[in-house]
């Protein structure tokens, strides 16, 4: 069992359902969003280890996202 945060972006609710059933019952502990916004939320507020993250999102892609990250959060996951 690993107590390493996972946090799952992908702005199709079926694959977070799986991918959070999926990673959870593997031990992780799983935070989603659903868009890019949450996306930056969840980053600064629960620190997650690893990011998995949907490129292909209406709006702000994954790649836009991605930026963010790498401009905003110090020593990003």
């Amino acid at each position: 069992m690993s107590d390493a945060k996972i946090l799952v972006v992908d702005d199709n609710e079926d694959v977070l359902s799986i991918l959070r059933k999926r990673l959870g019952a593997l031990g992780y502990n799983v935070i989603t969003a659903n868009h890019a916004a949450a996306a930056m939320t969840a980053i600064l507020d629960e620190r997650p280890d690893i990011v998995v993250l949907d490129i292909m999102m209406p709006g702000i892609s994954g790649y836009d996202v991605l930026d963010l990250i790498q401009k905003k959060v110090k020593n990003p996951p």
